[in-house]
C-alpha cells in the first residue's frame, strides 16, 4: 500500500513539473501595434514611428528603413529604437531622398538572446506641398513632373564669370595701348 501511494505521488509530481515547465515557455515576440505620425509622411520629411510589442524580456528593437521608388530602393538604414517602457519603442525617422515614393520598414527584435525579424511593410510617401519652396514635384524645378529638368539647369553660373573675364580682358587691352 505504501508503494502504491509513493508511486502515485511520484507520478503526480512528475506530471505537475512537466505542466509547469511547458507553461513557462516564452513565446516569440510579435508586433501588437505600429503608429506612424504623420500617417503619410512627406519625402525629405520626418515621421515618428512607435511600436508596441507582445512578449517578455525584450532587450532591443531596431527598425530597418528603406526609401524606395518603383524598381529601386536606396540603402537600408538599421536604426536602434528608444524604449519608452518594457514593450513600447519609438524613433523619429528622417527621409532624405527626394525621389522616393514609398518607404519600407521591418523590425529586428532582440529577446532572450535571439533576434527575431518581422516582414516588410510599405508606406506611401506624400509629395511635398508646393508652398514649401521646392515646387511640389520633388526635383526642385517647380514644373511638377519630377524629372529634374528646368530650374536647376547647371551652367548658368558660368555666365557671370565669363562676362567678368571678357571685361577684364577689355580693360587689360586698353591699358596696353
Amino acid at each position: 500500500m505504501k508503494n502504491i501511494k509513493l508511486k502515485t505521488a511520484l507520478i503526480l509530481i512528475l506530471i505537475g513539473s512537466v505542466c509547469v515547465s511547458f507553461g513557462s515557455v516564452n513565446a516569440d515576440p510579435t508586433i501588437d501595434e505600429v503608429t506612424i505620425d504623420p500617417a503619410e509622411p512627406e519625402r525629405e520629411g520626418t515621421a515618428t514611428i512607435t511600436t508596441t510589442l507582445l512578449g517578455e524580456n525584450i532587450d532591443a528593437v531596431h527598425i530597418i528603413i528603406k526609401e524606395c521608388k518603383p524598381g529601386l530602393c536606396h540603402l537600408a538604414k538599421n536604426i536602434t529604437m528608444t524604449a519608452l517602457d518594457a514593450t513600447t519603442f519609438e524613433k523619429e525617422i528622417y527621409f532624405e531622398h527626394d525621389d522616393s515614393t514609398y518607404f519600407s520598414y521591418s523590425f529586428n527584435i532582440f529577446s532572450d538572446g535571439t533576434w527575431y525579424t518581422t516582414d516588410d511593410t510599405n508606406v506611401t510617401l506624400k509629395i511635398p506641398d508646393p508652398s514649401n519652396g521646392n515646387g511640389g514635384d520633388g526635383d526642385g524645378d517647380g514644373d511638377g513632373d519630377g524629372d529634374d529638368t528646368g530650374g536647376n539647369t547647371p551652367g548658368f553660373e558660368l555666365l557671370p564669370v565669363m562676362i567678368s573675364i571678357a571685361i577684364a580682358l577689355f580693360i587689360y587691352k586698353k591699358k596696353i595701348r
